[in-house]
């Protein structure tokens, strides 16, 4: 069966560029925050020297690491290793393995063409049955690996591979600094409350604190995502298309029925109101209006053959031609 869809959405490329042209800012302000530590270690330190070009290539650092990966040969390069530790993700057990290798069989043989594989997965640990792609890496949650629709999923996923737009989210992401879990300790918990000392000591806590406000308002403007705000309501609307056209491509693999199911049972019930939606960022479309396209599209496959029955075995023949026999139990060798 042809699985392939188009490969270069110039749509989508030309809003990337656009989207870099938007950083612009944050890059100036970047290069203005790093050009200003580096004068003041050169007044430690007797000149700038080679400073300047090191303060380019950081300011210049999220753009260019955000390019390379649209480049098929590198951009995977550190990919899985980042994603799966911001997240916690861990290496899959043997039989979550094994689950995978079967259903990416499964759907192998419904497609006369290679499967696009990533190049990487991991397993994160949460309750609910999710899966996500970013780049070339696919994540998966541990109770979808348990889950009997595990290849609908799978061929969901596969259908972000196929396409430009799982390589789009990994360049979007790389523009933004991420934020990265504090392992000090859990959020939330709090210690005593410091307000009935905070006259007695504002005057020696007072410039302390300016400077760390200072530098967080820095880091937050430093860290991107301009063009992605300004330009959001464009990409949501990429974004739901292109989940759309991953589940064509999940429907062209024979998984229609099964998708539907299970969006049905797992995505359905926690959709909401998209006021204005042609303005928002929302990044799927409404969940009914998936299971319906995936309906409508498994009720124009042909019905297919069913599976031949497996070749009997030696004890199926002499159970059916001598009456009482159980055969022999197995011997056990130590």
């Amino acid at each position: 069966m042809e699985t392939r869809i188009r490969q270069l959405p110039f749509g989508a490329l030309a809003l990337y560029g656009l989207t870099l042209v938007c950083e612009f800012p944050a890059v100036c302000v970047r290069f203005f925050v790093i050009i200003m530590l580096a004068a003041f270690v050169s007044f430690f330190s007797h000149g700038l020297g080679g400073l300047i070009a090191v303060c380019v290539l950081a300011a210049y650092w999220p753009m260019i690491w955000s390019i390379t990966a649209l480049i098929p040969r590198i951009g995977h390069v550190g990919e899985a290793w980042v994603w799966r530790t911001r997240v916690g993700g861990r290496e899959p057990s043997g039989r979550e393995r094994e689950a995978y290798e079967q259903a990416i069989h499964t759907l192998q043989g419904a497609s006369d063409d290679p499967l696009p594989l990533p190049k990487d997965w991991f397993v994160i640990d949460i309750p609910g049955p999710e899966a996500a792609v970013c780049g070339h890496t696919l994540m998966l949650s541990r109770p979808v690996l348990e889950h009997p629709q595990l290849p609908a999923v799978l061929a969901h996923e596969l259908g972000h591979l196929a396409k430009w737009d799982a390589r789009l989210t990994a360049a979007l992401n790389r523009l933004v600094i991420q934020r990265w879990p504090s392992v000090l300790g859990r959020g939330g918990e709090e210690g005593p409350s410091m307000a009935p000392l905070m006259p007695a000591v504002w005057w020696v806590l007072g410039p302390l604190a300016l400077i760390v406000w200072l530098t967080r308002k820095a880091y937050t403007s430093c860290r991107g995502g301009l063009g992605l705000w300004l330009l959001k309501p464009l990409w949501a609307n990429v974004w739901r298309q292109g989940e759309f056209d991953a589940d064509q491509y999940a429907a062209q693999l024979g998984q229609a029925e099964e998708l539907a199911e299970f969006l049905e049972y797992h995505a359905l019930e926690l959709d909401q109101p998209m006021p204005f939606t042609w303005l928002s960022d929302y990044t799927h479309p409404p969940t009914a209006l998936r299971i319906d396209r995936l309906r409508s599209h498994a009720r124009t496959l042909p019905e297919r053959a069913p599976a031949p029955a497996p070749a009997p075995t030696t004890r199926t023949v002499l159970q059916e031609e001598l009456p009482g026999f159980e055969g022999q139990p197995a011997l056990r060798t130590t």
